[in-house]
C-alpha cells in the first residue's frame, strides 16, 4: 500500500465534496499514527472553505458545513491543538453552526457538537447544549449533560451575557428533569445554585417542585474540593439547606475540606446563622486541634467567627478560642479576641485569656484585648498587672482605668469615691472589703474616717463589724464619731453596748451621733432620755426629737425649755427639732422668736421654721376638708 502522504496527495486531486467524505471516513477508521495527518488535512479543508470569498454564498457555506460536520463526527479523536485550529477557522460561522447543529440527523455529529460547545462556552453553544439535552438519544443526552456540567464548572470565568444564558438553560434543565432524568445536569444546577441568576433563583424558590428532591440527593452526594464552601453558600436556600447541612456534617479528609472556614463573611446571613445554630452536633463542623496546622491562613482567620456562631457550650467555645492565642498570625489572634469579647456571659477562662491576649506581642491584638477586658470590669489586681505590658498605649489605658477605679483618688471628692467603690464592689467584692478592713484598722485618722464613711455608703457594715467596734473605742473622737453613725445598721448586742457607751463620751460630737443613732433604732434607751438634758445643744436636740417621735410627752416640755433657753445655740437646736416635727402647740413660741428674738441667727432660723409649720398646717387643713367632703358625700349616698 502506498505511503500515507502519497494517498493524501491523491485525495487532493478529487472534488471538494469527495475529498471531505474520504477524509471523514478515513479519520474514523485510521490508527493513531494516521489520524493526526488525516485530521490536519480535514482542518486545512475547513480553513480553505472559510477563506472563500463571501460572494460564493451557498457554495461557501455548504463547504464549511461539510468540513465542520466531518470534524464534529470525530471530535473526540482530535488533538486539542487541532480542535482549537478548527474553532478558530470557523470564526463568524460558529454561532450559525451551533444554532443549526442540534437538528443534525447523525447522533455522532450531535455528540461532537456538545463536546465543542463545552470548549466554546458562548451563548449559542450553551443554547445548543440545552437543546441537545432534550433529545431522546442516550448518547446525545449524556454528552449534553457532560458539556453542561463542564461549562458550569467554568462559570467563574464567563462574562455576564454568557452567565445569563447559562442561568436560563440550567433553569430549563431543572424544570425538565422529569423528562430527561440526567443526574449530571442536576449536578450542574447544584453547582450554580449557590450563586444563581434570576431564572434559577425563581425555580429554587418553588420549594414544592418535584425536581428539588433530585437536587437534594445530588447535594448530599456531592464531591470535590469546593463542595464544603458550596454547601455553606447553599444554607441560605431553604429548599436545599437541609441537604447542605447533611453534607457538611459528613466531613472529608484533607485540608481542602476546611476551605469553607475562610468564607466567614457568609455567616452574616441570618438564614445561615439560624441553620448552623440549630445543629445538634456543632463540633463536627470544626477541625480538631491536630488539623489546625494544615489549614490555610485564610481558613484560620475565619475560624473564630465559626466558633462564635456555632452553638457550642460556653467552656468548649472559650477553650477553642483560647487555643488560638498560640497562632503565629496576628490577624487570627485579633479576630479571636473579638470573638471572645462578644460572648455573653464571658466565661472565667475567657476573661483570663483576654488578660493574656493583652500582653500579646502585636500591639493591635493587645489593645483590642484590653478594651474588651475593660468591658468586663477587670479586678484591681488585673489592672495593676497590665502596668507591665510591653506596649505603651496599653499601659496608658490601664493606668487611666486604674485611676478611675481607685476609691481614694477619685477627683470629684467623696461622692465620686463612693460611686467608684460601688462599681468595684460589683466586680471585686472580696478585694474591696479587704482593702477597707485594712484601712479601718491601720490607716491614719483621715484614711480611717474616709474608709468608715465608705463602709456606710456601701452598706457593708456587717462584713466589717469587728473593725467598726474597734474604731468606736478609738482615741481620736473623729474616728469614734464616724464609726458610731455606722454601728446603727448592726443588730447585735455588741453594737448596742458600744452606742450606749458612746452616748456618755467626753466629746460632744460623739455623744450627739450616738444619741441620734440610738434614737433611730426606736428601742427605749435610758441613755437617750438622759441625753435630753445634755449640755451640748445638738445632743439634747437629737434626744428630744427621738423621744417626741416615740410619743414621750416629757420631750415636748424639754423642747419648750430649749426654745426658752438663754443660749442662742440651744434655741437654734430647739428650732431645728420644731422645724422637723412641726408641732402646732409651739407655733406661738416660734412666731415670737421669729419676731422678737435678739439674735439675728435665731430670728432667721425661726422664720424658716414658721414657714415650714404654716405650710404643714395648710396641707393638713386641705386634707381634712377633702376628707370631710368625701365623708358627707358618702353619708348622702
Amino acid at each position: 500500500m502506498p505511503a500515507l502522504a502519497t494517498r493524501i496527495r491523491w485525495l487532493r486531486r478529487l472534488p471538494r465534496a469527495s475529498r471531505i467524505a474520504a477524509l471523514d471516513a478515513g479519520l474514523r477508521f485510521a490508527d493513531e499514527t494516521e489520524r493526526a495527518a488525516l485530521a490536519e488535512s480535514l482542518v486545512e479543508e475547513l480553513v480553505r472553505a472559510a477563506s472563500m470569498p463571501l460572494f460564493l454564498g451557498r457554495h461557501r457555506r455548504d463547504s464549511i458545513d461539510a468540513a465542520w460536520v466531518a470534524l464534529l463526527r470525530s471530535w473526540s479523536l482530535l488533538a486539542p491543538q487541532l480542535r482549537a485550529m478548527a474553532l478558530a477557522a470557523m470564526g463568524r460561522e460558529l454561532p450559525r453552526c451551533f444554532e443549526t447543529g442540534p437538528a443534525a440527523a447523525d447522533t455522532a455529529v450531535q455528540v461532537g457538537l456538545a463536546a465543542a460547545a463545552a470548549e466554546v462556552r458562548s451563548p449559542e453553544a450553551i443554547r445548543a447544549v440545552g437543546a441537545l439535552l432534550a433529545l431522546p438519544y442516550e448518547t446525545v443526552a449524556e454528552a449534553a449533560e457532560t458539556a453542561l456540567l463542564d461549562i458550569t464548572r467554568q462559570a467563574h470565568r464567563l462574562d455576564q451575557p454568557v452567565l445569563a444564558c447559562l442561568d436560563r438553560e440550567l433553569a430549563a434543565a431543572a424544570r425538565g428533569y422529569e423528562q430527561h432524568r440526567r443526574r449530571r445536569a442536576m449536578q450542574a444546577v447544584a453547582i450554580f445554585a449557590d450563586r444563581p441568576g434570576p431564572e434559577l433563583a425563581a425555580w429554587l424558590a418553588e420549594e414544592d417542585h418535584p425536581a428539588h428532591m433530585a437536587l437534594r440527593a445530588v447535594v448530599r452526594r456531592a464531591e470535590g474540593d469546593d463542595v464544603s464552601g458550596r454547601c455553606v453558600r447553599l444554607l441560605a436556600r431553604p429548599s436545599v439547606a437541609p441537604a447542605a447541612m447533611d453534607r457538611l456534617s459528613r466531613r472529608d479528609g484533607g485540608p481542602a475540606w476546611w476551605s469553607f472556614l475562610a468564607e466567614s463573611h457568609l455567616l452574616l446571613n441570618a438564614a445561615r446563622r439560624r441553620r448552623l445554630r440549630a445543629a445538634p452536633k456543632p463540633a463536627q463542623f470544626l477541625p480538631g486541634w491536630h488539623e489546625l496546622s494544615a489549614l490555610s491562613a485564610a481558613a484560620r482567620r475565619g475560624l473564630p467567627a465559626w466558633v462564635s456562631t456555632l452553638p457550642l457550650a460556653g467552656p468548649d467555645k472559650a477553650a477553642r478560642l483560647v487555643r488560638l492565642l498560640t497562632e503565629s498570625d496576628p490577624a487570627t489572634r485579633w479576630l479571636a479576641v473579638g470573638a471572645l469579647a462578644n460572648e455573653s456571659p464571658v466565661e472565667p477562662d475567657a476573661r483570663e485569656a483576654l488578660l493574656d491576649y493583652a500582653f500579646d506581642r502585636d500591639h493591635r491584638v493587645a489593645r483590642r484585648a484590653l478594651i474588651s477586658l475593660l468591658r468586663e470590669a477587670p479586678s484591681f489586681e488585673a489592672l495593676r498587672k497590665l502596668q507591665r505590658s510591653p506596649h505603651e498605649d496599653v499601659r496608658a489605658i490601664a493606668q487611666r482605668r486604674l485611676d478611675d477605679t481607685d476609691m481614694w483618688k477619685a477627683p470629684q471628692g467623696r461622692w465620686s469615691c463612693a460611686a467608684v467603690a460601688h462599681r468595684r464592689l460589683a466586680s471585686d467584692r472580696d478585694g474591696v472589703v479587704s482593702e477597707l478592713r485594712n484601712r479601718v484598722r491601720n490607716g491614719d485618722t483621715s484614711s480611717r474616717v474616709n474608709a468608715i464613711e465608705l463602709v456606710r455608703r456601701l452598706q457593708i457594715a456587717r462584713e466589717l463589724e469587728l473593725e467598726l467596734l474597734a474604731a468606736a473605742a478609738a482615741d481620736d473622737p473623729r474616728i469614734v464619731a464616724t464609726a458610731v453613725r455606722v454601728l446603727g445598721s448592726l443588730d447585735g448586742d455588741s453594737a448596742q453596748s458600744a452606742l450606749i457607751a458612746c452616748a456618755s463620751h467626753a466629746d460632744a460630737r460623739v455623744r450627739a451621733n450616738a444619741v441620734e443613732t440610738l434614737g433611730a433604732s426606736n428601742a427605749p434607751s435610758a441613755s437617750v432620755i438622759e441625753a435630753m438634758g445634755d449640755a451640748d445643744p445638738r445632743t439634747s436636740a437629737n434626744a428630744i426629737r427621738a423621744r417626741m417621735l416615740a410619743g414621750d410627752s416629757i420631750a415636748e416640755t424639754k423642747l419648750v425649755d430649749l426654745l426658752r433657753d438663754d443660749d442662742p445655740r440651744r434655741r437654734i437646736s430647739g428650732l431645728w427639732v420644731a422645724e422637723r416635727l412641726t408641732p402646732e402647740s409651739l407655733a406661738e413660741r416660734v412666731a415670737h422668736l421669729a419676731r422678737d428674738d435678739d439674735d439675728e441667727h435665731v430670728r432667721r432660723r425661726a422664720q424658716r421654721c414658721a414657714r415650714r409649720m404654716l405650710a404643714n398646717m395648710r396641707t393638713s387643713w386641705t386634707r381634712s376638708a377633702t376628707l370631710g367632703e368625701r365623708a358627707e358625700e358618702a353619708s348622702w349616698a
